[in-house]
């Protein structure tokens, strides 16, 4: 018997619950925010790929880093020789360029997009979209980000990476251009293919261990579920 739609739903929810507890007190997450050594989506794709293996999959086998025809997607949940469920994980930095460079390059967001209407055109029950992104900056006394070049985005990066060994340091209006972007491509990337992104969790801000003092860590999660539209 295949695994009920609302069963992987419950699963990939509590799953998404779970991660945002282990990112609050993941070390080793707040060090790759400020120096990732591109290890930061892989640590977070590790992690969702272990969490959902928690849940009881009643004989079905949940695969990281798992080729399927032409795809190689981040999370695939097999029952037998069928794909289930497809997850697909995203984790832009949140300086001047970061989510912008995921979300309009043809090589990120959109092929993954592709990937997960693959996925369902292939008879997966289920797919799902994790973006998480990742910030890092310097922060004065009373927890305010400090700028040293506050009217050029551009410029303030190179300097607080310079000053304060910050790799990706969060732009000043990432809350006003991060999460908005990430929502416009989604939709759009979505429409194009004819399929619907909807958000089923976040956006939730976790504020990670803080690798040294004075330096501010997060992550935002949210998880979206891609159905065709029918």
């Amino acid at each position: 018997m295949t695994i009920k739609p609302s069963d992987i739903d419950r699963r990939v929810s509590e799953a998404f619950d779970r991660l945002v507890v282990w990112a609050r007190e993941s070390q080793t997450l707040g060090k790759i925010a400020m120096q990732p050594e591109r290890h930061h989506e892989r640590a977070i794709s590790d992690a969702f790929c272990r969490l959902l293996g928690e849940e009881r999959w009643e004989g079905a086998t949940i695969h990281p880093e798992h080729s399927q025809g032409s795809y190689r997607r981040d999370i695939l949940v097999y029952q037998g020789s069928r794909a289930v469920l497809a997850v697909e994980v995203k984790t832009p930095f949140t300086n001047h360029d970061g989510i912008i460079n995921k979300t309009r390059n043809k090589e990120h967001l959109a092929k993954d997009m592709d990937s997960l209407k693959a996925a369902l055109d292939g008879r997966a029950v289920r797919a799902y979209y994790l973006i998480t992104p990742i910030g890092c900056y310097p922060m004065d006394e009373s927890g305010d980000m400090i700028l040293l070049h506050p009217n050029s985005v551009t410029k303030n990066e190179r300097a607080v990476k310079q000053r304060f060994n910050i790799r990706w340091p969060t732009r000043a209006d990432y809350e006003s251009t991060g999460k908005p972007e990430v929502e416009r491509a989604m939709k759009v990337e979505a429409d194009a293919r004819g399929l619907e992104a909807r958000k089923v969790k976040g956006w939730i801000k976790v504020e990670l261990p803080s690798p040294q003092l004075g330096i501010y860590t997060f992550l935002d999660c949210a998880l979206y579920k891609i159905g065709l539209d029918r």
